[in-house]
């Protein structure tokens, strides 16, 4: 899963201020390198680090929130592959956060019903919100709270 979307750094500094730590991910390498240059220059507190959204390298019940981009269509190489990526990172963004942490998932439109279902099934998720969002597509940005 990817969280190193440069539009959604403005997001997470206007929602939570300047008592915040970034820690930015991708799969890719070259987008890692990206967002670390960019995350610095316009906020200064971060990490990034080259990661696989199915096993991420943080400790669990630390994070407040989390914000991912999720790879979704060509990115990701075919449905069938984000079918298995999308319930096992959302069931990772379950472990990482603390008992009332926020998640924000954003996916393309055709894909909401997959994550969907991978918050219903888990007690442990509580949806609070869809928000539409268009970026030349139409993307649904899933928030939902870990009981």
């Amino acid at each position: 899963s990817s969280s190193s979307g440069s539009s959604l750094l403005s997001l997470r500094k206007r929602l939570w201020g300047s008592a915040v730590y970034f820690i930015l991910g991708d799969a890719d390498e070259d987008a890692v390198t990206a967002c670390g240059l960019n995350c610095r220059k316009s906020y200064g507190r971060c990490d990034t680090l080259n990661w696989d959204a199915r096993r991420l390298p943080v400790r669990s019940g630390v994070c407040d929130v989390i914000i991912t981009d999720a790879p979704f269509g060509h990115r990701c190489g075919s449905k069938k592959a984000i079918r298995k990526l999308y319930p096992r990172a959302i069931a990772e963004c379950l472990r990482l956060l603390r008992k009332g942490g926020i998640m924000v998932f954003l996916s393309v439109d055709e894909e909401t019903n997959l994550v969907d279902a991978s918050l219903r099934s888990s007690a442990a998720w509580k949806m609070l919100d869809k928000i539409l969002i268009y970026m030349g597509f139409v993307c649904i940005a899933t928030v939902a709270q870990k009981r």
